[in-house]
């Protein structure tokens, strides 16, 4: 087993705390067939990265909030329920050590967490919060000082190469789950483990993280 120390726990929300992975390929397949792009075009690009800047970098002929609005209505009618040892994971943590750090809109986050049995945020970094999304750091920087904490005792839970790589460009130590990508697409992070049932917290200063299933990245 496999022990990380922390001050802050930094948690990524689609595909990491939330089985997103069905309603957002729906969204967008749904979007793209309305707008004539190919589904398998969007989905290449969507996961891990700002609604509005898939919209923008598809260059399309409507305004981004309003389209981006749409797409994150549908993904949320939709529902997504816990991933494995999501509720367990943030009932364990202190309030204030730990805070959701997401590429959605913020009426989407908030209805992740109206609508499960997952423990709210105190602090939470949406995409309205920053200018830049995933890969840019901005955002867990944004979340580390808003918890009051120095990026270098920041650990981020990632799904995604987007995440991972914003967490890395902190300054941050980076653990990856396998919820959404096979381990070779997930080798920039520190830790790759199976799903949030391989994270188990003892103590809370620091957050002493312990993990098991490590899964080979290479």
């Amino acid at each position: 087993m496999t022990t990380v120390e922390c001050a802050a726990l930094l948690v990524d929300l689609d595909g990491t705390l939330v089985d997103s992975g069905d309603s957002v390929t729906r969204a967008w397949t749904r979007f793209a067939l309305e707008v004539g792009r190919s589904p398998e075009e969007i989905l290449a690009m969507c996961h891990g990265v700002r609604t509005t800047e898939v919209i923008e970098a598809l260059d399309l002929d409507e305004p981004v909030m309003p389209a981006a609005l749409r797409v994150e209505s549908w993904i949320v009618d939709d529902g997504a329920p816990p991933t494995p040892g999501a509720v367990e994971l943030l009932a364990a943590l202190p309030p204030t050590a730990w805070a959701v750090v997401t590429s959605s809109l913020g009426p989407t986050a908030r209805s992740r967490f109206d609508t499960t049995e997952l423990t709210p945020p105190q602090f939470a970094v949406t995409a309205e919060d920053v200018a830049v999304g995933k890969p840019d750091p901005a955002c867990y920087l944004m979340a580390a000082e808003r918890l009051g904490v120095a990026p270098a005792d920041c650990v981020v839970l990632e799904d995604a190469p987007a995440g991972i790589g914003a967490g890395k460009a902190a300054g941050m130590t980076v653990i990856a789950v396998t919820t959404t990508h096979v381990p070779a697409e997930l080798s920039a992070a520190d830790f790759v483990v199976r799903d949030l049932r391989s994270l188990s917290i003892t103590s809370s200063s620091p957050l002493t993280i312990h993990l098991r299933d490590l899964q080979s990245a290479h």
